[in-house]
């Protein structure tokens, strides 16, 4: 009886709530009036425009903020520029002269007087206009401006010009919204999209006679509507109809009611289609039309259906579709594969028909989500993005209902058994590309700002995680009652800015329960949810919540592989008991047996009956990895060869539990045997995910490895001599390491701050501690890392160094790379551990880290080896072995690379200092010869790299060296051919890391 008091006052206090909150709303009415004239020899429009903007508001308002979205365009400080180069695409930062565009002859006036106006924040794509009489509430003013579009270049965002094709978009001086929170300006964005006022515009435009145009609205001018009706399909015939040529230009006006945006496109290149589809609901009918280039034609062919089918299916699971038109354009878009606007999408050329109609119902879509209903897109991205994508997934699963999941992946039949992919339905694709992007480190909440995400974070969380988030939400409420309650919402909110308050509102009125633990939970939080089966008796399932996070979870009974029951819980903490029917007697109970939520470690949702081990079904042994979203106990196998100069021939193999989704725990084994040294070789790796969040990872790692290598080689300074004969031995390492993250996304990139605690022991007696701090900035225009280090080892020497790598770009594809490495001892130098000027070698790698296909040799011992030469960069970064610095306290070096345009060798010139240089004399021994060479004050050496890979392959050849540096090196050999080295990094343990590491993502 309690329990029916609590939901029916729980109901009857939502009802209230929404009431007082639907009270309180209002939104601006803002209608436009707007002339453009294109000047094709220019690429530039001139025009004016009228905006008669009411305030229905109670705030008196004072200001009216404009956003100028095409200055974006104009240099390159502004948002638009500094996002796209950070993520690499840096056409528009280097290029903005020859590129960019503006709007500029701009002269505001309210009501017919003059206004002053400035730029907001030194962002030249917002103004803000300071209105002489304020602005009361239901009182309207209009503003007015002539202004001059000068049209970027079509490669860089959504507005732009290609080879006389145009699409224009964002294109006019446009007011922010004013809603309950305030004003909401912004800078235009590549990733991050809009929020704006609904009105009607009425635009007339000026153009060439010949140009095909499509836009926004209805076509009003009769004589263009005869033309476009005649020459739709006219390709099918052959029959390309042309206007009668009277004069060079033409103009049209279009009307729109009701949107909040106007976007057009224009080419003499375009063929046209047009079609009919019915809506389910009023039976009414819409004019659907594609144009595309004639080149386009056999990819294009026919899609009018696929413009067709998504306004049927939107019309029929959400509400019908309000206007008369629907417009695909075939665009030079680099935005992405498409772009929406209200009754019109500009869609870039697809590479199968599959993905043009994917594309195209996508973005048809979000005429509901964006176009209709009117979502803060800068605010909340997952309200457009991500409903829209789980509508594209079913909307693909309801067409194509024997569409699988390797569909989207383009993965042949044959290849899903190998990775475990055989019969996995289509919408799982959406919560794959969540636990994949995650397991590269991208995972963040679903409910952010745009800005606050970077673009593989933005695609993963707002797209495929938001998506399979709303799979999660309709499996719990039942498919038709989520329709019945979008529908509704649709209804009530269609031409409205709502909220996700306002949609969970809604959700919780509908189905009379509280959606806490889906909006303020799952939307909001990037922690795992993780549900298991603890134990079963009889048809009582305990399952625990493994996660903070009370959510609900599906419960089934299976007889066979067959589903015969499924029941769901109600959201919960810690623990929950679950009584199956016995009708059946069940031999597997699962959790999430659909793939419906975002459980993200499903192989613990498993209970067979009759098995030993109950929780796994049996024991995979899989070739490399692959998807493991059973109870199948994986390992992954796969054989390998080794080889290196001492062990030879290595025969061996891979073994791991590495998997998507990741484990916590995570080990990788790699033995080895060598023929030639007739021992096992091999190194180990194992980690544990203590804690990984949005802010904070926490890792414990440890690693092992050994292999053969030469003892006997001479590790003194400057002894270079060999010992008598080799001894041929295995070192071993053993490393272990403690990695606290605290990470966080600024500017459209991210940063980390590592706090790394590592101890090794090396050859079963000697110990060495070190603590690091990381600092790393992940971006492709200016990258940055810092290293800060203490080492102790020998038990009294204690080495500090910083190092630091900072890049300066100054074309789209060359920069200067600056090194810069400073390091201390304290407590005296020996020879097993010490630093210099140079490079490290296999002989200076003492903490066996790295790996060195000949680790023991150098030029002064193997003059014409090859691998002898395998440097890695490391201490002064010199590339020429100089013994100099090393029994130096302090070593001071500064590394550049300079990257020039049109040029596949880099120069690089290195300088260094060390304490007490210039004043000492060296003497060396070397072959029975006696020689003496005087230090410099400053070393330095200059010459060219050909970097092949950065960071992992390059080959430098020096010919410039301080005096030192040269005598040093001509006394080891005469031969140029031997100064020459290279860089091989195979030191990732990660292959996610290298992507990272190589700044790949």
């Amino acid at each position: 009886m309690n329990k029916i008091k609590i939901t029916f006052f729980l109901v009857i206090l939502l009802i209230i709530s929404d009431e007082v909150l639907s009270q309180g709303y209002f939104q601006q009415r803002v209608n436009y009036k707007i002339y453009a004239e294109l000047d094709t020899l220019t690429g530039s429009l001139i025009s004016n425009i009228e905006i008669d903007y009411q305030n229905n508001s109670d705030s008196v308002l004072e200001v009216i903020y404009i956003h100028l979205w095409a200055n974006a365009y104009k240099k390159r400080s502004t948002d638009l520029a500094q996002q796209m180069a950070h993520n690499g695409e840096k056409n528009l930062f280097f290029g903005v002269k020859k590129m960019g565009g503006y709007i500029d002859s701009l002269d505001f006036k309210v009501n017919g007087q003059t206004v002053r106006w400035e730029y907001v924040d030194n962002k030249i794509d917002i103004a803000i206009l300071y209105l002489e009489k304020p602005l009361g509430k239901n009182e309207q003013l209009l503003i007015t401006t002539p202004f001059y579009l000068k049209i970027p270049s079509g490669d860089i965002s959504r507005l732009g010009v290609d080879n006389q094709n145009y699409q224009i978009t964002q294109w006019y001086p446009k007011p922010a919204v004013y809603d309950m929170t305030g004003w909401h300006y912004f800078p235009y964005l590549q990733y991050g999209e809009f929020y704006s006022e609904f009105g009607n515009y009425e635009v007339t435009l000026k153009v060439p006679t010949n140009f095909v145009v499509a836009a926004t609205g209805e076509l009003k001018t009769e004589s263009e509507v005869k033309w476009i009706n005649n020459f739709a399909n006219s390709y099918k015939t052959g029959e390309k109809q042309t206007h009668t040529v009277l004069e060079k230009t033409k103009t049209i006006k279009y009307f729109a009611e009701n949107v909040h945006d106007f976007a057009w496109f224009a080419s003499a290149d375009y063929l046209v289609e047009k079609n009919q589809v019915v809506l389910p609901n009023s039976k009414d009918t819409v004019n659907t039309w594609t144009m595309y280039y004639s080149s386009s034609n056999s990819m294009w062919s026919g899609s009018t259906e696929y413009v067709n089918d998504a306004i049927y299916f939107y019309s029929s699971k959400v509400g019908d579709y309000p206007y008369e038109n629907c417009t695909a354009v075939e665009g030079a878009l680099k935005a992405g594969g498409g772009m929406e606007y209200p009754m019109i999408t500009v869609i870039s050329a697809g590479d199968d028909k599959f993905t043009l109609e994917t594309v195209i119902m996508h973005e048809v879509g979000h005429n509901w989500f964006y176009g209709i209903l009117g979502f803060n897109e800068r605010q909340y991205p997952f309200l457009d993005e991500g409903l829209n994508s789980f509508y594209e997934t079913r909307y693909i699963s309801d067409k194509y209902p024997n569409t699988l999941f390797t569909t989207f992946l383009g993965i042949s039949s044959d290849k899903n058994n190998s990775l475990q992919l055989e019969n996995k339905p289509y919408y799982l694709s959406d919560y794959l590309m969540y636990v994949s992007f995650d397991a590269l480190g991208y995972d963040m909440p679903i409910n952010l700002p745009s800005s606050e995400y970077t673009k593989i974070s933005y695609y993963s969380a707002v797209y495929k995680k938001a998506a399979a988030a709303f799979m999660y939400l309709m499996s719990y409420i039942s498919e038709e009652k989520f329709d019945n309650i979008m529908r509704d919402f649709y209804e009530k909110w269609k031409f409205k800015h709502p909220t996700p308050s306002d949609l969970k509102l809604h959700i919780e009125k509908s189905v009379g329960e509280d959606m806490s633990w889906f909006f303020d939970g799952v939307l909001n939080s990037s922690q795992k949810l993780d549900f298991k089966i603890n134990k079963v008796r009889k048809n009582e399932i305990t399952i625990k919540n493994c996660s903070k996070i009370a959510a609900p979870i599906s419960v089934s009974g299976i007889v066979n592989k067959e589903e015969k029951i499924t029941t769901w819980t109600a959201p919960f903490k810690n623990t929950i008991k679950v009584n199956l029917s016995d009708e059946h007697k069940y031999d597997c109970y699962a959790l999430d047996y659909k793939y419906q939520t975002l459980d993200f470690f499903k192989n613990n949702n498993y209970w067979y009956v009759d098995n030993i081990f109950k929780r796994y079904d049996r024991f995979k042994i899989q070739f490399a990895s692959s998807l493991n979203l059973s109870s199948k106990w994986q390992v992954n196998i796969m054989p390998l060869l080794g080889w290196n100069y001492y062990n030879k021939l290595m025969l061996g193999g891979y073994l791991s539990n590495f998997t998507i989704p990741n484990k916590d725990f995570q080990y990788r084994l790699m033995p080895f045997y060598s023929f030639t040294t007739k021992n096992l070789n091999g190194n180990y790796a194992l980690s544990y995910k203590i804690l990984r969040s949005r802010k904070l990872d926490i890792f414990i790692k440890t690693q092992g490895k050994t292999y053969a290598y030469n003892e006997n080689q001479n590790t003194a300074l400057f002894e270079i001599t060999d010992l008598p004969g080799d001894k041929i031995s295995n070192y071993v390492m053993l490393k272990s390491e403690l990695d606290i993250n605290l990470k966080y996304v600024k500017n459209y990139h991210s940063r980390e701050n590592h706090f790394i605690l590592k101890h090794y022991f090396l050859n079963e007696k000697e110990n060495i501690f070190q603590f690091d701090y990381k600092y790393i900035k992940r971006s492709k225009l200016k990258p940055l890392d810092i290293n800060i280090s203490a080492r102790l080892y020998d038990e009294q020497s204690l080495y500090f160094s910083f190092q630091s790598n900072f890049y300066f770009p100054y074309t789209s594809g060359k920069g200067i790379d600056l090194r810069l490495f400073a390091s201390y001892i304290n407590g005296g130098i020996s020879n097993s551990y010490y630093v210099g000027l140079s490079n490290m070698s296999g002989l200076e790698d003492y903490t066996y880290e790295n790996t060195f296909l000949a680790r023991s040799e150098d030029v002064k011992t193997r003059e014409y080896f090859l691998l002898a030469r395998q440097v890695i960069i490391n201490d002064g970064g010199f590339v020429l072995y100089t013994p100099f610095g090393t029994q130096s306290e302090w070593v001071a070096a500064i590394n550049i690379k300079i990257g020039i345009p049109k040029m596949f060798v880099t120069p690089y010139i290195n300088l260094g200092t060390y304490q007490n240089a210039g004043n000492q004399v060296y003497h060396f021994n070397y072959q029975t010869n006696n020689f003496v060479i005087a230090s410099k004050t400053l070393a330095y050496e200059t010459g060219f790299a050909v970097v092949v890979l950065k960071n992992v392959f390059e080959i430098y050849f020096p010919f410039v060296t301080s005096r030192d540096i040269y005598l040093y090196n001509n006394e080891i050999t005469h031969r140029y051919t031997q100064r020459i080295k290279f860089l091989l990094n195979l030191n990732s343990d990660n292959i996610f890391e290298y992507l990272k590491k190589i700044n790949l993502f």
